[in-house]
């Protein structure tokens, strides 16, 4: 939030820019009950869209959920005693987890951390039974056979988890991912903006950039420039707002 804001008041000459997170511009607006200092919309010029990157459902490797089927069924016959930890309310895993509640309908209980690390550990410790996270923090673990993955919440598979299902496949219609985008602050010149988003789509289409974006679990977002980046922001806000009115998440 402090860079989003640093970047909203910035000079608009094409020398400063966020890389804008989902948070920052699609949820932070609506769960946070203090007034931002910035606005997601009005207060930036969007370039380009980048990346985005699934949470995974993860268990540990000791737990007896083999499945989501079996986590589900477990969550449904005993309301409230799944244990979900989280990097913290609000976050791209609280959120996969609410959307997640919602589409599958049980009840569990939020664990919220300061940081994904740990909640990880925990996790392997057998403290909570599952989280959300992504694929790069949990690589270690899951090609050391400590964690297992049961699902991704994306509408996609992930290439290095190319077995795992996603939620949707499974019956519960779940598209959430952590993307980014990038954008500059308002009143930047059309002929830098034009300048930088061609030269963003360039590097997004090199083949070694998508490579290296697929081995760490992530994938180059469908190519939008200017005025469909705004669009698919609108869109992803409009999805957060909709979980806030469902599930009453907030943070103070």
């Amino acid at each position: 939030m402090i860079a989003t804001e640093f970047v909203a008041n910035a000079k608009p000459d094409g020398y400063t820019l966020l890389w804008a997170s989902s948070g920052a511009i699609a949820t932070s607006p609506w769960i946070y009950k203090k007034k931002l200092a910035y606005d997601p919309f009005k207060s930036f010029t969007p370039i380009h869209t980048l990346q985005e990157a699934s949470p995974i459902l993860l268990v540990s490797a000791s737990s007896p959920f083999k499945s989501t089927a079996d986590l589900v069924k477990y969550a449904k016959e005993n309301p409230g005693k799944l244990n979900f930890g989280s990097a913290g309310n609000g976050t791209g895993q609280h959120i996969a987890l609410e959307l997640f509640k919602l589409a599958a309908g049980f009840e569990a209980t939020h664990v919220p951390y300061r940081a994904s690390t740990q909640a990880m550990t925990d996790l392997l410790a057998g403290v909570i039974d599952a989280t959300f996270d992504y694929y790069s923090p949990a690589k270690s673990q899951l090609e050391s056979g400590k964690l297992r993955a049961l699902s991704v919440t994306a509408s996609w598979r992930l290439p290095v988890l190319n077995d795992v299902p996603t939620l949707s496949e499974l019956g519960y219609p779940v598209e959430w991912t952590g993307w980014s985008t990038v954008v500059a602050p308002a009143g930047t010149p059309p002929q830098i903006v034009d300048f930088l988003a061609t030269a963003f789509a360039e590097a997004l289409a090199a083949p070694e950039v998508i490579s290296h974006l697929e081995a760490t679990g992530t994938r180059v977002l469908p190519p939008k420039a200017k005025e469909g980046v705004e669009a698919f922001h609108r869109s992803e806000s409009e999805k957060v707002r909709r979980l806030v009115q469902d599930s009453g998440i907030s943070v103070e």
